[in-house]
């Protein structure tokens, strides 16, 4: 078997995508191996295409019933049987009260469950990769730091500045207080740390 140089293979690619974008343009759907010279040529694919709704599903982690509601919604990316996943997602974000149907029928009811269900699998996989924090663990932190700085308060105020202040002039009670002020801000600042990046 005779080996081709990169250029070769380059221009090889380079008419294949060409003959792809001429199929698309004509409106004639993509074999797979089309399908996938195009994702590997924009770069910007994240599902890619599945041959079927249900291998759509897996892909894209929705209930196959949200897929079927984006298809008789009208949305973009079913041709035959194989979906874009990447065109129904991307339709999905900007549509889902489309998707959610009828209030009162029983399929818009079940869908809606099931746009409920896929927003908290999204929001529990967000707070896993630290996109959130939990509300009593902001609460923790800062009742700690508010009470470190409270107390360095009582001490600096009540028992160590009466003391380190008396009979100095005026400028020399300034340069204790900022003193103080620098102690509080250190303290302060300490609120950020267990959420700096």
């Amino acid at each position: 078997m005779r080996k081709i140089s990169q250029e070769q293979a380059e221009k090889i690619r380079d008419v294949q995508l060409a003959n792809a974008m001429k199929r698309l343009k004509e409106g004639k759907p993509l074999s797979l191996g089309e399908q996938r010279l195009v994702d590997q040529a924009t770069g910007e694919r994240k599902h890619g295409t599945a041959p079927t709704m249900a291998q759509a599903s897996k892909r894209m982690g929705l209930p196959i019933e949200i897929l079927k509601a984006a298809k008789r919604a009208g949305a973009p990316g079913f041709k035959y049987s194989r979906v874009d996943c990447d065109a129904v997602s991307g339709w999905l974000e900007n549509n889902k009260p489309a998707v959610a149907g009828d209030r009162t029928s029983a399929e818009g009811a079940k869908l809606r469950k099931l746009n409920a269900e896929a927003d908290t699998k999204e929001f529990l996989l967000a707070i896993k990769m630290g996109q959130y924090l939990l509300k009593a663990a902001v609460e923790n932190t800062v009742a700690r730091c508010l009470g470190s700085v409270r107390s360095l308060l009582q001490q600096k105020l009540e028992q160590e500045y009466p003391a380190a202040v008396a009979g100095l002039s005026v400028v020399e009670a300034r340069i204790k207080g900022k003193a103080l002020f620098d102690d509080i801000c250190a303290e302060l600042r300490k609120l950020d740390q267990p959420w700096a990046v």
